[in-house]
């Protein structure tokens, strides 16, 4: 393991954490996933500060158990957020979703991208035939941002250039994993046999995705 992989394995104690985060009362912000691990505490930390929090996610009843989590919390989380329906594996589904909360909310001042696949089965894909962990975690979350660009742009309009939407992308240190110099393009779509993969084992996609994440940023 390199420095970088020793690093982000040992990172060191942070300087800032979510009790630092300012009031959020006037904040409206979006998060992929929100059911565990990063993605519930960062939905906490949110609530706890009184922002005003959609959570766009593939599976209503896991949002439904983090709800009850959040009240069973000490002291108890009482803000609840606010479902739509996003799954990121599939072409349109990102664009209703960012269809839906642009009838809700006239702007967005913060998006996560926090949700994704990590190692699914061998071969898994998209409906469009693409590698599941590269469709989900990188273009499921492209399309949403651009379909959101519009209210999220609204923050710097409506300030006159006084402030910026934020889009922040949760990756992995798995972008280590990735094949290298580049991205193996043939990899992301299916082959004759119609499997995708281009041979590379689960953890090597993963990486390539969460390299693509990186880059994102």
């Amino acid at each position: 393991m390199n420095l970088q992989g020793l690093s982000e394995a040992f990172p060191p104690q942070p300087h800032w954490t979510a009790q630092d985060v300012p009031d959020l009362s006037d904040k409206v912000i979006a998060i992929t996933g929100g059911y565990g691990g990063i993605g519930y505490y960062t939905l906490k930390a949110l609530l706890d500060k009184n922002a005003k929090v959609y959570v766009l996610g593939r599976n209503e009843s896991l949002f439904d158990d983090a709800l009850i989590r959040l009240a069973s919390e000490s002291p108890p989380i009482t803000r609840k957020p606010l479902f739509i329906q996003c799954d990121l594996s599939s072409l349109h589904s990102p664009v209703e979703a960012a269809r839906q909360l642009s009838l809700q909310e006239p702007k967005l001042d913060i998006l996560f991208c926090n949700a994704g696949v990590m190692v699914p089965p061998v071969g898994s894909m998209t409906e469009a035939g693409r590698d599941l962990q590269w469709g989900t975690n990188v273009m499921g979350h492209w399309i949403l941002i651009n379909n959101l660009l519009p209210v999220l742009l609204k923050v710097w309009e409506e300030s006159n250039g006084v402030d910026k939407a934020r889009v922040v992308h949760t990756s992995s240190s798995g972008h280590q994993y990735a094949p290298t110099p580049t991205i193996d393009w043939e990899s992301l779509k299916a082959d004759k046999n119609g499997n995708a993969g281009n041979g590379h084992f689960r953890w090597v996609l993963y990486g390539q995705a969460s390299r693509a994440v990186l880059l994102f940023d």
